[in-house]
Parts: structure tokens; sequence; C-alpha cells
């Protein structure tokens, strides 16, 4: 007993000893906490000089913390959480400030709904949240005698607005490219293949309309995934800047800028989702008795749930129409041509193929075109596709006739010989063993005993074999070879994404199973 009390002892001894640490490093963040949770300072007038240093002073006290690991500490884990918070909410306050400030500088296209508006009712909305917030994190300072004089605050902290209305003239000499169409087509191709990645923020948009936030986070969308897609745009957006500043590019195609401000724009509002989202996974999820000490209230957290839905329906409403910004300027840099391919093994052109080849040619928006046997096919449509197997089908089902014609079995048969069924059948089954020695038939499903065939009086041997190919054919339990090239038409690109498709069985094996597609082809899967 005297043991344990020893060691209680010396763990709050500890634990005073660093309160005396941190009442030196957290001075300035609650000077700074108490200027912002002041009530006469309304949410409006919370500028971004204050907000900067907040986040700046918030981020140095919970490093210092998580370096003590506070965090698993009984007595500091609270105050560590409400440092951590005014962190998130700050952060993401001046994110949208930018957001705002930038709007008419990102050259942003007609979408539904008003941004504009939406923007700044989400500020007041973060504003509010970081009130609560401070506030909360002066009460946990108070517990521990941490507390600091709001006189103490440096004058140096004056309105930075006027700063962020300040623009340079441009005074930098710009390099001349000579033709915008590889940085172009690079671009606009890297920001479709991103594009394909970011479904994700349709269906969470969707399901926070329906089910709300619980249903949403983390099953949905969560810290992580988030923060990966926010990654991605961050690199596409550096992609950019190496490729094009410094460059007379944007004057050359104007829809240059116009594609920068868009990814600027996704990328802005990924970081405000990340903050959100993380904020409900970590503070409030993970942590529900932690989250009775906490500033959050039924009114807060139908706030929360705004301001992801207006991260989440404009980012995806701007990843869209930059979708089609991307296929428009592909397009003005077509560089036609044609590939000559094999069809797809198994089966010709059915569900997969069909349906991969069209995702190809819409995933570019341009316009490919198949040609078989003097017919010409949009490669877009898999209905088109399907027509074309048709075509395919018609071409094997005469060359399994033919072909049957040239076997021993055919050959063996007397001429105008009547065979009753027993006999139609078992010529036919020597017949296609022939052709299955000799390659010449794909079989799916080997029992040739053909008891689903009635029979025909006076049939002769081709006509039933004739039977036979064009039912099996249908089942799919038979197919034929055919040494036939189709020709693919349209811009460069996306025939080679086509080609390196039919290199891969167009999605398949001999047998109709999936086949791992190549990297360039991830899309697809997605």
């Amino acid at each position: 007993m005297n043991i344990l009390k020893s060691l209680v002892n010396k763990s709050q001894d500890a634990e005073k000893s660093f309160e005396k640490l941190v009442n030196r490093k957290a001075r300035y963040l609650l000077i700074l906490a108490q200027v912002a949770s002041d009530r006469s300072l309304t949410p409006e007038k919370l500028d971004r000089a204050l907000l900067n240093q907040l986040y700046i002073a918030a981020f140095d006290l919970e490093e210092f913390l998580d370096a003590a690991d506070a965090i698993t500490n009984r007595y500091w884990h609270s105050f560590r959480k409400s440092v951590a918070v005014v962190k998130i909410m700050s952060a993401t306050c001046v994110k949208l400030l930018h957001i705002r400030d930038n709007i008419k500088k990102y050259y942003l296209l007609d979408i539904e709904g008003d941004f504009n508006g939406e923007t700044k009712s989400c500020i007041r909305l973060v504003r509010e949240l970081l009130i609560k917030a401070c506030v909360t994190l002066i009460n946990e300072g108070k517990k521990r005698e941490i507390a600091a004089n709001v006189n103490a605050l440096p004058e140096s902290l004056t309105s930075e607005e006027v700063l962020f209305s300040y623009q340079l003239p441009v005074t930098r000499r710009v390099r001349h490219e000579t033709s915008p169409r590889n940085t172009v087509v690079m671009l606009a191709t890297e920001f479709l293949n991103l594009s394909e990645s970011s479904g994700l923020l349709e269906s969470s948009s969707i399901e926070l309309s329906k089910k709300g936030l619980a249903s949403l986070v983390p099953s949905v969308v969560s810290a992580e995934n988030v923060r990966l897609l926010q990654t991605r745009f961050h690199n596409m957006q550096s992609l950019y800047d190496t490729a094009v500043l410094g460059s007379d590019l944007p004057q050359q195609d104007k829809n240059l800028p116009v594609m920068r401000g868009h990814i600027s724009i996704i990328y802005h509002l990924l970081e405000v989702l990340t903050a959100m989202v993380h904020y409900y996974q970590r503070h409030i999820l993970s942590e529900p008795k932690v989250r009775l000490l906490s500033f959050i209230e039924k009114n807060d957290e139908r706030s929360l749930i705004v301001i992801i839905g207006y991260a989440i329906s404009y980012a995806d409403r701007y990843r869209k129409v930059s979708r089609n910004l991307c296929q428009t300027m592909l397009k003005k840099y077509v560089e036609k041509t044609s590939i000559s391919l094999t069809y797809p093994s198994y089966r010709g052109f059915h569900v997969r193929p069909s349906t991969l080849i069209s995702k190809i040619v819409l995933h570019y928006g341009s316009e490919v075109k198949m040609k078989l046997y003097d017919q010409e096919y949009n490669a877009s449509l898999p209905l088109e596709l399907f027509r074309a197997n048709e075509e395919l089908n018609e071409h094997k089902r005469k060359q399994l006739v033919e072909l049957v014609s040239k076997t021993k079995a055919f050959k063996a048969l007397s001429a105008g010989e009547v065979l009753n069924l027993d006999k139609l059948k078992e010529f036919a089954r020597a017949a296609f063993f022939e052709l299955i020695e000799q390659k010449e038939l794909l079989v799916y499903e080997a029992a040739f005993n053909f008891i689903d065939i009635d029979e025909i009086k006076g049939e002769d041997a081709l006509s039933f074999i004739k039977r036979l190919v064009a039912r099996y054919m249908a089942m799919g339990k038979i197919d034929g070879k055919l040494d036939l090239k189709l020709t693919f038409e349209g811009d460069k690109r996306v025939l080679e994404d086509i080609k390196i498709l039919a290199e891969h069985g167009y999605g398949e094996d001999l047998f109709g199973n999936n086949v791992v597609l190549p990297k360039e082809l991830a899309y697809l899967t997605r």
C-alpha cells in the first residue's frame, strides 16, 4: 500500500512539474484564445492574422505536448485535445478564407449552387466552432492553473486582410514554348485519370444526404482516404506548376489557367474535408467519454454536417466540370491515327470487352470508330460493339461449317446418305473432335451428347452441323476462330490504351475469367 501511495505521489509531482513548463509554453496561445473567444469580437471580425497565429501557436504546443506523451496521460489528455481542436478549426478557417478570396482568380466554370454564398456561410460556422474551441481551451487551462493576460498581446498582431487583396504586376520574363500540345495532353490526361479515382466524392454526397454523418464517417469517407485524395490533387497542382509556370503556355491555351484554378479549388476543398472528417472521426467518434467534456453540442454537429456536405458536393461538382473541360482540351489536340488489333478471343465483343473499350473512349471524350468487314461502329457505345459481334459470329459460324465439310468424318459419309438422329450425332461428335485437335474449335463445355437436339426429318449432315453450331455458339458452349484484324480509328492517345487493353485479352483470359489490367488502365477498374 505504501509503495502504491509513493507511486501516486511521484506521478502527481511529475505532472505538477510539467505544469510549470506548459504554463510558459502555452501562454501565447491562451492570449490568442482569449482574444478569439471574446463575444464582443463577432465571428466576422476574426481576421487572418489572428487565425494564422492561433494555428502556429496551437501546432507548436501540440508538438510539445506530444513529445511528452500527454495524449496517454489522464490529467493532460483533455488539455491536449482542446489544443488540437483549436489547431484544426483555425487551419480550416484560414483555408476557407483562402477559397473565398481566390474565387475570381481561379476562373471557375459555372456549376449548380451558390458556391460563393455557401463558402461564406461555412466560414461563419467554422469561426463559431473555433470560438467555442477557444473557450474550451481556456477552461482546460484554468483547471491546470494555466492562464495568460490578454493585455500582453503583441502590437504586431494587426489585420492582414489588406495584404491578401494586393496584386503585384507581372514582370518576370517567361520562356517561350513552341507548342502547348504535349503539355496540355499530359496534364489533361493526368487529370482525367485522377478524376476517375475521385468517385468517392459523388457516392459520399449521396450517402450524406440520405443517411447523415454517422453513416458516412468512417465507413464511406475516412480521414485516411480523403487525405490520400487530397495529396493526389496536391501532386496534380505541383505537376501543373512544374510544367507551366514561367512559360507562355497559358497565353497559347486559355484553358490552362482554368484547369489550374479547378485543380486548386478541389485541392483546397479536400483540405477542408480532411480536417473536418479527421475532427469528427478522431475527436468525437473515437472518444465518446471525452466528448462529454467537449464544446460539441447538437447544433454544432449540424454545423459539421453542413461544412462536410459543402466540401464534398462542391469538390465533386468542380471535378465533373473539370473533367468536361479536359476532354474539350484533348479534342483540340487530337492526333488522328489508326491501329489494327485482334478481336477478343473469348466470345468476341460480349459485355466485358465492349464495356471496357467504351469506358476508354468515354474517359477521353473523343470519337473512335471501329471498322469490321466494311462496317463502321461507334466504339463509345457498348451496344454498337455488340452489333459488331453479330457480324463476327456470322463469319465464325460459316467458317466452322466449312471446316466441318473438310473433316475426315464428313468425307467418310456416303454421298446422298440419309442419316437418322443418332448417326448425325455420332458424325457431329467425330467432326467436332477433329476441329478441337486442329485448334479450330474452342470448347467451353465438352459434353457432346446433344441430348437437347430434336430430329428434323430429311436433314442432311451439313444442315445438322449448321444447327448445332448456331445453337451452341449462342449458348456460349463453343466458339470459332477467325484470322481477322479489326481497325480502330481515332485519337492516338485513346488508341494506345485500347491497344494495351487488347494486349491483355480485353480484360479476360481464353475462358472468360478476369485478368489484372496494367497500371496504365487502372482508371477502368474504379
